[in-house]
């Protein structure tokens, strides 16, 4: 909810993790990217979101260079200012 949304910026400033924590974060995302999945289900991940075998590893290769410095830039980018496009009902 936009409420949700308009706490977040205020619990990143309280919020304090080591290179551990962030490291255990990223292994989490990657079990699910990394999960196995049947080739039914890979073709059709591929035909729906052409993904290609290549795109999916940039994206690992992405994930595992996020760091604290590029987390707070993201927060502060999209959640520092509160304001939403679809917060107000015209």
């Amino acid at each position: 909810s936009i409420q949700v949304m308009n706490k977040v910026f205020e619990w990143w400033k309280s919020f304090d993790c080591n290179e551990q924590e962030l490291l255990e974060a990223k292994l989490s995302v990657f079990s699910d990217l990394d999960a196995p999945m049947d080739v039914s289900k890979e073709g059709l991940g591929l035909f729906n979101h052409d993904i290609s075998d290549e795109e999916r590893q940039d994206l690992r290769d992405s994930i595992f260079k996020v760091d604290r410095q590029s987390l707070d830039a993201v927060v502060r980018k999209y959640f520092e200012s509160n304001v939403w496009p679809c917060s107000t009902v015209a």
